[in-house]
């Protein structure tokens, strides 16, 4: 009869046990849901213009989950493009980085761009050049966003013809988007 209770005792606890790991497991699962909405959000807000907004929705995703890279990255790239919060960005881009390897590529091509804000072009172009060799070949669009970028900053250091190189490549790369539409705009100021 003892040995009875203890198996009982035994069958509990695992049960419970089981019963726990399925709770953190549902958990887990709603938060990375609820991460990918407020990203999800976030990206649009951002595209739609509302600035405010989407640092609101990137900065609720990474309450969900601090160690999102994509919203990381997001943020990073948001305050670059405002000009704003510039160290909060750095730091943001070098966690992304840490939490996120393989997506190094993607990173660097978000610190360069802060870089390129703060004017620091030397900075800018060793980051920009980085990304340019680790993103993958098939991904074109990012491709361009990296042209671009490197683009200017040739273009901001009073080098037109490299400048126009990557204006170009960054058309061919990804004609009618956003990034083509950029290029194409700096051409015109060559």
């Amino acid at each position: 009869l003892s040995e009875l209770k203890r198996d009982y005792a035994d069958l509990m606890k695992k049960t419970a046990n089981i019963q726990k790991e399925m709770i953190e497991e549902k958990k887990t699962k709603v938060s990375k849901e609820a991460a990918k909405q407020a990203l999800d959000r976030a990206q649009d807000l951002r595209r739609a213009g509302k600035i405010r907004e989407a640092e609101a929705a990137y900065r609720e995703a990474l309450s969900v989950n601090s160690d999102n890279a994509d919203a990381l990255n997001g943020l990073a790239y948001l305050y670059a493009d405002e000009n704003a919060n510039l160290d909060e960005a750095e730091k943001l881009i070098e966690r992304a980085m840490s939490v996120d390897p393989e997506g190094r590529g993607y990173y660097l091509d978000t610190l360069g761009w802060i870089h390129y804000v703060r004017k620091a072009f030397a900075a800018s172009l060793d980051a920009l050049l980085e990304a340019h060799r680790r993103i993958p070949v098939e991904d074109l669009s990012a491709r361009a966003a990296v042209s671009f970028h490197i683009g200017k900053v040739y273009q901001a250091t009073a080098d037109k013809d490299k400048a126009f190189f990557h204006f170009i490549d960054a058309i061919k790369l990804a004609p009618r988007t956003r990034w083509a539409t950029l290029s194409e705009r700096e051409l015109d100021t060559l």
